[in-house]
């Protein structure tokens, strides 16, 4: 099942001069349920970008995105939130975990929306036991290490059973271990929930667990065709 494609996408903006600056262009890509996809380029090129197209939070200038065979160019504000609060989840470089909130009750923040159940409860508990967090679960952020933080915001994403993972950079405020231990734990879900997953990364040697990589080069994806 295809969960996101890209149809021909291109991303421009117009600077103060009148031109126009490219920064995506003409992108075609197909994601299915279960997929692993790294994608590497070097800062500025438009990786971010691209993402936030897949994640439905920009618009494309050309071309067409489509998550569950809808055209995002055709939902409303109200819609999109939908769309991403039930089928995507997201992951930053930063975690953006509420302080004031225990690790349960941040994880659990994107069921509010529709009220939390029991059955998301069970969830929540259930995946920060698979993470190995089931004992920080009553600790607030600021208790936490780095790498534990981010693993949060792996299972915030994760909570709703989206269709689709999006991580921008996740490893890049971590040492090379919490690093290495996030992109296993993504991987595990990727495979144990059938989610597709998504990656940003500068990091080829993580870029490489994924699986299938692909380089931005040039507002373009090319297949990677470089080593470790």
């Amino acid at each position: 099942m295809t969960v996101i494609e890209l149809d021909n996408v291109g991303r421009y903006y117009a600077t103060t001069a009148g031109a126009s600056i490219t920064v995506l262009d003409s992108i075609s890509l197909r994601i299915l349920c279960g997929d692993a996809l790294a994608i590497i380029g070097p800062s500025g090129c438009g990786k971010s970008t691209l993402l936030n197209l897949m994640g439905a939070l920009d618009q494309a200038s050309a071309g067409r995105v489509m998550i569950d065979g809808r055209d995002v160019a055709g939902l409303d504000d109200r819609q999109r939130a939908k769309l991403r609060n039930e089928r995507i989840g997201f992951v930053f470089q930063a975690h953006h975990l509420l302080p004031q909130c225990t690790v349960l009750e941040n994880v659990l923040v994107p069921t509010l929306v529709r009220g939390a159940s029991s059955a998301d409860l069970a969830r929540a508990e259930q995946l920060l036991d698979d993470m190995g967090l089931a004992d920080r679960r009553h600790h607030r952020p600021g208790q936490l290490s780095g790498g534990e933080c981010q693993r949060v915001a792996v299972i915030r994403a994760m909570i709703n059973q989206p269709a689709v993972l999006l991580a921008d950079e996740p490893t890049g405020s971590l040492d090379h271990a919490n690093a290495s231990r996030l992109v296993e734990l993504m991987v595990k879900l990727n495979k144990q929930e059938q989610c597709a997953l998504i990656m940003v990364t500068h990091s080829v040697e993580l870029a490489l667990r994924l699986g299938e990589v692909r380089e931005l080069r040039d507002g373009r994806l090319h297949p990677w065709r470089g080593g470790p």
